[in-house]
């Protein structure tokens, strides 16, 4: 494949792991207690995108390559990640009182 090829290939795989992102934020689940389970589920799912999509933004820039994610895109993925930060607290919390999932 030619280097003019890279810049392309570049930005549809990164479009490809950003739709991935969206589509799981778009699966936010409602802050209730009996969801904790499919909640610690879903933060998994979420580590997982945000880990596939991060290295392809930076080589994007390195690259030259536009990785922006869609205007109408960024605030549920802005919601997404503030729920899975909270999440994540209280998940932690949970488990220093002992009452967590030790499945980890």
């Amino acid at each position: 494949m030619s280097a003019n090829h890279l810049p392309r290939l570049s930005q549809l795989i990164s479009s490809l792991a950003s739709a991935a992102l969206v589509a799981k934020a778009r699966c936010l689940l409602d802050d209730k207690e009996e969801l904790w389970e499919e909640k610690v589920t879903w933060m998994h799912l979420w580590e997982q995108r945000t880990g596939e999509v991060h290295p392809l933004v930076k080589c994007g820039q390195v690259l030259g390559v536009d990785t922006r994610i869609d205007a109408t895109d960024g605030p549920i993925l802005a919601e997404a990640n503030k729920a899975y930060e909270k999440w994540s607290v209280e998940e932690t919390a949970a488990a220093a009182c002992g009452g967590g999932d030790e499945d980890v």
